[in-house]
């Protein structure tokens, strides 16, 4: 992350939307919020991509974000989708 070279960056970008804040040792801030998983699917859908934008911008430097859509699966499972363009620093 943070243009380290740890990984590519679409990878980097799925382990943070992975991620539940508070997981990863000394990176406490990085991670989707885990309190919007109790919300309501409508409610917690605009929230999610808020969240996912902010992390991915804060923590993966190497991507331009283009979109954010969401899939809900039957049992109200939300997914993220990212289309993100990947820059050379």
């Amino acid at each position: 992350m943070r243009s380290s070279g740890n990984s590519a960056p679409q990878n980097c970008v799925n382990n943070i939307l992975n991620v539940i804040r508070g997981e990863v040792p000394y990176l406490r801030g990085m991670g989707l919020d885990g309190s919007l998983y109790d919300k309501p699917t409508v409610e917690a859908e605009p929230l999610f991509i808020a969240d996912a934008e902010d992390q991915i911008e804060t923590y993966e430097e190497r991507v331009e974000i283009n979109d954010i859509t969401t899939v809900t699966s039957k049992d109200g499972n939300i997914t993220l989708k990212p289309d993100i363009t990947v820059v050379e620093y």
